[in-house]
């Protein structure tokens, strides 16, 4: 296999999702999926460190999303992205769970947009994109401690909403339950 091959095969599912997750309505994601191939077989040339490839195929697929919404005048979003592509199931649901759904749904976006924005992104990358800290640094270009600091506090407002709305703390989201790592503390003498 090619290197181009290679990195078809282990990352087509990730850019899907990512692809969908950008927003790209459900009837261009093949598109915008062969889009972003495009680009990475242009481009794979420019990939100098491997083991960032996810950090730089994300770049890709944030760029190409974008270009896909803009065409298609589809930017009718909560967040950066309809909130049922961030947990949606496998599930088949009978009408009345699909009510009770729709309404923690739009609860959940309610508490999420009540989070600043900042703070939020990175909530988001990590709770339900399942992105680690380091990760979100390099994608969004923050330092590290930023990134676990935005983190805590997001999770701290999101719990105070859910402690306001207990009806939300059913399993509706794949919540880990590790805590954020404890950063080194400097002790002066």
């Amino acid at each position: 296999m090619t290197p181009f091959e290679q990195l078809y095969a282990r990352h087509f599912d990730f850019v899907w999702a990512m692809v969908r997750h950008y927003g790209v309505h459900p009837d261009y994601v093949a598109d915008a999926v062969q889009d972003v191939f495009v680009v990475v077989h242009s481009k794979l040339h420019t990939l100098n460190h491997p083991d960032s490839t996810r950090s730089w195929l994300h770049g890709i697929v944030r760029r190409v999303a974008s270009g896909h919404r803009r065409k298609r005048h589809d930017s009718r979003m909560v967040l950066d992205v309809p909130l049922e592509q961030l947990v949606e199931g496998d599930t088949v649901l009978t009408p009345a769970e699909q009510a009770e759904h729709n309404e923690r749904m739009q609860r959940l976006a309610t508490i999420l947009q009540s989070i600043e924005p900042s703070k939020r992104r990175v909530f988001v990358m990590c709770e339900l994109e399942e992105f680690s800290c380091p990760e979100i640094a390099e994608l969004l270009n923050l330092p590290l401690n930023t990134v676990y600091s935005r983190l805590r506090r997001a999770r701290e407002a999101f719990e105070r909403a859910l402690l306001r709305n207990p009806s939300l703390r059913s399993p509706l989201l794949p919540w880990r339950d590790a805590p954020i790592p404890s950063l080194p503390t400097e002790r002066r003498g």
